[in-house]
């Protein structure tokens, strides 16, 4: 038997969020490397965010999948796990308008609201991965659109909101 808090760490999934250093980091270093300037402050900001953004994605992800029935028997699932679709659907949402938020004030910082739309396309690639009605994961291009939505969309966002 597994304990609870063992399949909670599971779920967590925390090796998946050091997904969000690499455009971050690039879109950062890019910027410092072409301007000279660098705030810590707004890449810890984007960061935090962004990570957040994903933890809305490994959420909704567990809810689409529940949805679907592919993680019926998965007991990491915080879906079966908490017991409750809607509340974990909710906090998913709830999560990705905590992580805008965040990428928005750096936005509006940096004066320049170009990046949210990069990033915006980044989290309707997120959805289309997963979310009804495309769930393109399933269809053998989901791969194509996380490259995208964590490559040159989210890279380029990040450059950007660190230029000036």
């Amino acid at each position: 038997n597994i304990s609870r808090e063992t399949l909670l760490w599971r779920a967590i999934k925390l090796p998946m969020y050091t997904v969000a250093l690499i455009p971050v980091t690039v879109g950062s270093a890019a910027a410092y490397l072409q301007t000279g300037l660098y705030f810590w402050n707004r890449y810890l900001v984007l960061l935090v965010s962004f990570v957040i953004v994903i933890a809305w994605l490994n959420l909704s992800n567990d809810v689409y999948d529940f949805d679907t029935g592919a993680d019926v028997n998965k007991r990491e699932s915080v879906v079966n796990l908490s017991g409750n679709r809607a509340l974990t659907h909710a906090a998913a949402w709830l999560l990705l308008a905590l992580g805008m938020t965040g990428l928005g004030s750096v936005a509006v910082e940096a004066r320049n609201m170009k990046p949210l739309l990069l990033l915006c396309c980044s989290v309707l690639c997120f959805y289309a991965y997963q979310g009804p009605p495309f769930r393109w994961s399933y269809k053998g291009v989901g791969e194509p659109l996380l490259f995208a939505a964590f490559g040159p969309l989210a890279t380029t966002a990040f450059y950007l909101l660190q230029t000036g």
